[in-house]
């Protein structure tokens, strides 16, 4: 067995106890992203933590993977067909990225959020349509994974 140099690395785990700086403070692993993250601590002040995160690779897949999808394409669905078709990706999205800083995850729910607001926009062309999906999230909170967990932003404002 042969180490690959260009895969490995000697990494310095930056937090708030080890504030040296070095050239390597982040690697990637399993699709997540270990690196130094601002948390808000007990007594409030913020300081960095060595935690791991969705990976910036698994970001892209999963934008890829939404794209491909083209909900906003699908006009002769209904919504229940639409969440049919999301939630087996966000559910395992969320189930496995959501256990290490899943802040990190509310970006990629809101551009879900965003293709539903674009779907919705296409299939009914009329005013008051972002009310109608005000009211379906405080409504039926289950219907999509991910509504139960982060505030819908592209609905609101």
């Amino acid at each position: 067995m042969q180490l690959n140099l260009s895969k490995n690395k000697i990494v310095y785990c930056k937090d708030k106890q080890r504030n040296q700086s070095y050239s390597e403070v982040s690697f990637t692993f399993l699709d997540y992203d270990f690196k130094p993250r601002p948390c808000k601590r007990w007594h409030g002040r913020i300081e960095y933590v060595f935690l791991p995160a969705v990976g910036k690779q698994a970001k892209k897949r999963f934008s890829e993977k939404l794209r491909l999808l083209g909900i906003s394409r699908h006009t002769g669905r209904s919504i229940e067909e639409i969440a049919t078709l999301i939630n087996p990706i966000l559910r395992g999205m969320v189930n496995y990225f959501g256990a290490y800083y899943n802040s990190a995850l509310s970006i990629l729910c809101s551009q879900v959020n965003l293709k539903l607001k674009k779907w919705a926009l296409k299939k009914y062309k009329k005013r008051g349509i972002l009310k109608w999906l005000q009211r379906l999230y405080i409504t039926q909170r289950g219907l999509f994974f991910h509504w139960g967990l982060y505030k819908p932003t592209y609905f609101f404002g």
